[in-house]
């Protein structure tokens, strides 16, 4: 897809990329709709919240939300698959409408998620500023974000032990309730490759499942994962599905993992994160409230 944007106040182009363009946009845009939770802290990095128009249903930002209440009328945005009607009248109201795809006429596709490494899911920013002719901004802030990454890393690996293997070992996992068949109940251990770069930096060691499908034939205590039914292993993540009938061997799984963390990241989805704690987190894992055998949980962290 090709998107052609230019200045206000001059003639729009004719012929060439303006001819074959998904979309011609004069910039900078006025008014906005947000179909993606991820884009928008890429416009607050910009200043340009207060031109969205229509908003993405689970926004949290503080600015996004206070922008929502003082207009006094919804300003949700409708997600194409659920009503494409709607969807397509509020996106004719604005100029531009951002989404993971381009789903309609003036719809740009914005997916800073899909990109694998860190610094470059943050360097989308440079992207989304000409539709707002923030490009300094942008330039100005992700040079920060190099920087201030660089100086993390350097600092952590000056306060790194001596010896490789005493790095802290690094669990990223979440419990998803049932939501559809196609996403049931499971506990998901990620080991993505911009949460492998962050754990790298800090000099600690992320917990991979994956790898125990090749260790297993030289440590047989290690399970084979690929061969469980009910664990998806994937190039990301694995995935423990649970049902009446496997619950208890597959929790069991997940705690011999935990039990080899020394630090547990819990990317559970919680709806009102203000009232989420350590005793959340055990319900979940089905822990019991008993923090032996976790070294991530010995000090009651």
């Amino acid at each position: 897809a090709t998107v052609v944007l230019y200045q206000c106040g001059t003639t729009p182009p004719v012929g060439g990329l303006a001819e074959t363009s998904t979309a011609l946009f004069s910039v900078p845009l006025e008014s906005t709709a947000v179909a993606s939770t991820s884009l928008l802290p890429f416009l607050r990095i910009l200043g340009v919240e207060d031109r969205i128009k229509y908003y993405p249903e689970y926004a949290t930002a503080p600015c996004v939300q206070k922008l929502v209440g003082c207009e006094g009328a919804d300003r949700t945005m409708t997600p194409s698959w659920a009503n494409a009607t709607l969807y397509a009248a509020q996106a004719a109201e604005v100029e531009a409408v951002f989404a993971d795809y381009a789903d309609a006429p003036n719809a740009v596709a914005f997916s800073s998620f899909a990109d694998a490494g860190l610094l470059e899911r943050a360097e989308w920013v440079k992207y989304l500023a000409p539709f707002f002719n923030k490009e300094r901004e942008a330039e100005a802030f992700f040079r920060e974000q190099v920087e201030a990454f660089d100086a993390a890393k350097a600092a952590a690996a000056a306060a790194a032990p001596a010896v490789l293997e005493d790095r802290p070992t690094v669990a990223w996992a979440a419990k998803r309730e049932y939501y559809s068949d196609e996403y049931p109940e499971a506990v998901v251990v990620s080991f993505a490759n911009y949460k492998r770069e962050l754990t790298t930096a800090a000099n600690a060691a992320i917990l991979d499942p994956s790898f125990f499908s090749f260790l297993e034939f030289s440590d047989p205590s290690l399970p084979d994962l690929n061969g469980t039914a009910g664990v998806t292993v994937t190039e990301d993540q694995v995935e423990f599905v649970l049902t009446d009938a496997n619950r208890d061997d597959m929790m069991d799984l997940v705690h011999g993992l935990l039990e080899l963390a020394d630090v547990i990241v819990d990317e559970t989805y919680a709806f009102d994160p203000a009232s989420y704690g350590l005793a959340n987190f055990t319900a979940a894992f089905e822990l019991d409230g008993d923090p032996a055998g976790f070294p991530a949980l010995a000090d009651g962290a």
